[in-house]
Order: structure tokens, then sequence, then C-alpha cells
């Protein structure tokens, strides 16, 4: 269940080798048989198209990395298909560190057995890291659960004996946000959407110790940005904001800081983009944790705490060189 559902993949290889251009893989071995694959010219069996993912399996296990070109839906353009595009998606980057080796290829090959849609780089912390990043899910599934990658983190909690926390404070998950009015962008509402939910950020440095239990850290790593692809039709928001977390607990919270950012979501498009120039939502905390109705305010509406830490630790706490505002 790897990479991309078996069937998934398999039916795609059997259709059209040419297809396994884009994966990247690590051994000799596992180039060899996939250069076999495609020089077939169309003659493969769906038995050798699963002998091909096992062996990639195997790699990643072994401690190869995937590189950035082999992703399932470079593979499968309509790998997404079978989501609800009535809701918004979430998709999860954990950059993690183990204790051991043989910790780290316990995880992975947890992953990999029991996760579609993972896929393995090299970032995360400690001797043994890999940021291990996950195909989106709806945010429903979020919500109750079922989501593979809050699986995966109820999986790492329940063993504590594997993963490493080494405290630094940019070792970080990213969320990454597709929501079913970015449509095509062709007002490019989602760029303006990044700076609404940037100049919210600023406004979350009014208390100190808030976004330590919203994102895991005061200082998040470098807020929020706009990515296309495929010529500007698919476009998502990412979030480079939480501190990795190996506790179920914790990743909870998480959870309701991305329901209370959707809020943030729901209320730009309320706003519109017009409305919503120079604006921000004043109250994120509040939203996340009490409830409350995101106040609207004027970007610039809100003091520093005393001592606050600054807001990234990329960007410092200078509005100026945060992102896009």
């Amino acid at each position: 269940m790897p990479l991309i559902n078996r069937d998934l993949f398999a039916d795609a290889v059997v259709k059209d080798p040419a297809c396994l251009h884009n994966l990247h893989l690590g051994s000799a071995g596992t180039r060899h048989h996939r250069d076999q694959l495609i020089a077939s010219r169309g003659h493969v069996d769906r038995a050798s198209a699963l002998a091909l993912l096992d062996m990639v399996g195997n790699d990643v296990v072994a401690g190869h990395r995937m590189g950035k070109g082999s992703r399932p839906w470079d593979i499968i353009p309509g790998l997404f298909d079978s989501l609800d595009r009535a809701q918004p998606w979430w998709g999860f980057e954990f950059e993690t560190g183990w204790q051991t080796r043989d910790a780290y290829k316990e995880a992975v090959r947890h992953t990999w057995d029991n996760y579609d849609g993972c896929m393995y780089d090299e970032e995360g912390e400690g001797a043994h890291q890999v940021e291990i990043t996950f195909c989106p899910s709806e945010m429903s599934k979020f919500l109750d659960g079922t989501a593979p990658a809050f699986k995966f983190i109820e999986w790492v909690d329940a063993h504590p004996h594997l993963p490493f926390n080494g405290g630094g404070n940019k070792v970080g998950t990213h969320l990454n946000l597709s929501d079913p009015r970015f449509g095509e962008n062709r007002d490019n509402n989602v760029e303006y959407l990044t700076r609404f939910l940037n100049r919210t950020l600023h406004h979350t440095r009014g208390v100190n110790g808030q976004r330590m239990e919203m994102f895991g850290r005061e200082s998040v790593y470098a807020g929020f940005f706009h990515n296309q692809s495929n010529g500007g039709k698919n476009n998502w928001i990412e979030f480079k904001g939480f501190r990795t977390t190996y506790k179920i607990e914790e990743f909870k919270r998480f959870i309701k800081t991305c329901a209370g950012l959707q809020k943030v979501v729901d209320t730009f498009y309320a706003l519109g983009i017009n409305g919503a120039k120079n604006k921000a939502v004043g109250n994120l905390y509040d939203v996340v944790f009490n409830g409350a109705e995101p106040e609207v305010k004027e970007f610039k509406d809100f003091t520093v705490a005393a001592n606050a830490a600054p807001l990234s630790t990329r960007y410092g706490g200078d509005p100026g060189m945060f992102g896009n505002i």
C-alpha cells in the first residue's frame, strides 16, 4: 500500500510503462528493473510492475531517498480523483528523527506497508532522519481521526522508544492545504489569501505562549507560501509552521489549529479580495481553542507583547521580511 496504491500502480504501468520515467530510484538493481519495464514498450505484466514497487519499498527502508521527482501524482495525474473536492484537503510533511537505524527502518516500513501515498526525503533531526510526506486527505478525516497522517502519529505515540526528539526549533511539520474555492486561481485569489494568512500570523505576537500551543513552537519557520503545478491549474498553500511532534495529543492540537486556519480561509472568501486588503484575523488563538468567531482587524492594529519571540526563524519579526503580506 505504499507510494501509490498497488492496484493503481500496476494499472498505470501496464497501461503505459513510460510513466516510470518520473520514478527516481536509489539502487542500481531497482533502476535496471525500471528501465527494462520502460523498454518493453507496453508489454508489461502486473507481476513485474508490482515487483518493481516492492523493490522501491526495500530501497526506501534501506535508506535510499526518492527525491522530489518521485511524487505519486507525477506517475498517476488523476491520483486525487477519489477525494471529495467539496471539502478542504490537508496534507502533512513530517520532518522526523529516530533513535537507531533499526528504529528508522521500523518506522519507514510501517508507513510503506500501511498508508498509500507516502514519500521520503532527507530532512529531519538526529542521525537517523527522514521527512515523510503524506498525500492529502479530506479535512473531515483529520477531524474524525481516520486520515493516514493522523493514524501515523497515533502509531508513533504508541511506540515511544522509536522516535528521537532533539529539541531543535527548526524541525518542522508542514501543512499543505487546498480549498475547493481555489479553482484555477484566475483572479489570483490564492496569492491574496496567502498574504491574508501571513498577516494573521503577525497578530499572534500579541500574547506570549499562544503560538507554542497552536504550533508547538513560538517562532514558526516561515509562514504560508502559495504553490502551483500543472501550469497554474493546481494551487495549494504550504504552511511551514508546526514543530514536529511525536505525541498524538499535541498533534490533535495542531489539527485544531488547522481547523482554525480553515475559518480564516472562510473569512477571506467572505470578505473578498478587496475587502480583505490590508486586513487580518486578529484572534486566531481564540478561534482555535475557544470557539470564537474570527475578528477582522487592520493588519498593523496590534501590539507585540514584551519579550515576544521572533515570528519566524527564517525572517525574524520584521513584517517586511516575512514572505508575502
